[in-house]
């Protein structure tokens, strides 16, 4: 299997945790994983708080520029030669591919409804979703506002985002919030409610504007605690006594 998708690693993106935690759980079931990934600063594998498994490889592959672009097209074409599946978390380039190689299976992995955002999403989501083989969506809302807005093709499954298990849960106080500040996920109404939840700890690196916006809604009752990597999250997230972790629109 070849990731449709180049992340940078290390990175506090979510996408980048999402792509490697697939990866990582597909190699611990026996299938040989290949993901070329843009390197940072750090080793991934520290990074997330995992460890090497067999069956997948990562690839330092820098993006950027022409010869990047190309080297990485490379590897994909001489992938489409070979039997197996691309993964792709990125749908532009599930749609490049299954222009070039329309015979390879294409699995789509989607977080996310992007046609919401416009005409020129619309066109390309209903595109990718008529030429992949399957579908994988992290929660029910996804795969329910993808077949609200498409066809969808014939196998579908939903596997939410999830962590290394076991964990054993402190008994923590407060709230905490882990995950994107979209507007699709109404944290507005969890602004509001801040005050009288004694509190609310927002978790990532967000959008200073969005902000500042949830602030004056909560009046100044929401702890923004930004900079916590992977590796440190689950411990991060059981020093609370509630956990919000969204999965579906609002």
């Amino acid at each position: 299997m070849f990731v449709l998708y180049r992340p940078r690693w290390p990175s506090l993106r979510a996408q980048a945790l999402q792509v490697f935690q697939s990866a990582h759980a597909l190699a611990r079931l026996g299938v040989e994983v290949t993901v070329a990934y843009h390197p940072g600063d750090g080793d991934p594998y520290a990074w997330f708080g995992s460890t090497p498994v067999d069956g997948l490889h990562l690839v330092p592959l820098p993006s950027g520029g022409t010869a990047a672009s190309l080297a990485f097209r490379v590897h994909v074409a001489r992938w489409a030669r070979r039997p197996g599946v691309f993964l792709a978390r990125e749908k532009k380039l599930a749609d490049r591919v299954l222009r070039a190689f329309p015979r390879h299976p294409v699995v789509l992995e989607a977080h996310e409804v992007d046609s919401l955002q416009g005409r020129d999403t619309l066109a390309l989501e209903r595109r990718v979703l008529a030429g992949v083989r399957a579908l994988l969506c992290n929660c029910e809302g996804v795969r329910s506002g993808l077949a609200w807005m498409h066809d969808l093709p014939p196998v579908v499954r939903v596997v939410h985002n999830a962590g290394p298990p076991p964990l054993r849960l402190a008994r923590g106080q407060g709230t905490v919030y882990a995950g994107s500040l979209l507007a699709e996920k109404d944290l507005e109404t969890l602004a509001r409610a801040a005050p009288d939840l004694g509190g609310v700890t927002l978790l990532g690196d967000h959008e200073p504007a969005r902000l500042a916006g949830l602030q004056d809604l909560a009046r100044g009752a929401l702890d923004v605690r930004g900079g916590v990597s992977p590796a440190v999250l689950l411990p991060t997230l059981a020093q609370f006594e509630v956990g919000l972790l969204p999965l579906g629109t609002g």
